[in-house]
């Protein structure tokens, strides 16, 4: 289990590293984007996505 934890930890932070470089930005600037932009935003576009089939459903 720590082995698949280790090569995932790695992978995405190879990922990040690669990602980064491919914008034109540092490792932490494309870590500011993805955890303070890009998450929060899928979370809010998803909770609202969930209201709105819930309220759907309501009527």
């Amino acid at each position: 289990m720590d082995e698949t934890i280790d090569w995932l930890y790695w992978y995405l932070t190879d990922f990040c590293l690669n990602a980064a470089n491919l914008l034109g930005l540092t490792y932490v600037e494309f870590n500011m984007l993805l955890f303070l932009l890009v998450i929060p935003g899928a979370i809010f576009i998803l909770l609202i996505m969930n209201a709105w089939k819930f309220f759907k459903r309501m009527n």
